[in-house]
């Protein structure tokens, strides 16, 4: 997925390091669009984030965060979005602190892979 919208030129990689060559963090994020029932749309979304836990709290995911915004504006897209995965709904709290929220709950039944 990361190499198709890295092809489309819409994809953004950020990494946090400490010293030298410390890799203590990265987000991803990409501009795609989005049909909705009034033409296309280009939509923002914060497809990876991640920061070691000794680094969380530190201002880190907030840099990210301010940079992949800018981003997003400087790509024109109308609306962002970030997918945040089961068992991670800790970062719920940040997200919302920059503005996000819940619009919707996918479940999928458990016996089902994706082919």
């Amino acid at each position: 997925m990361f190499e198709q919208k890295a092809r489309a030129g819409t994809l953004l990689v950020i990494l946090a390091i400490v010293g030298l060559d410390e890799l203590v963090g990265y987000c991803v994020c990409s501009v795609g669009e989005e049909n909705s029932g009034l033409g296309a749309d280009k939509m923002g979304e914060i497809d990876s984030m991640f920061i070691l836990a000794s680094y969380r709290w530190v201002g880190i995911g907030r840099k990210f965060l301010l940079r992949c915004m800018e981003w997003f504006e400087k790509n024109r897209a109308q609306k962002v979005i970030a997918v945040v995965a089961v068992g991670n709904e800790e970062v719920c709290e940040f997200y919302k602190l920059a503005g996000f929220f819940p619009l919707a709950v996918v479940l999928q039944r458990k016996d089902q892979t994706d082919h």
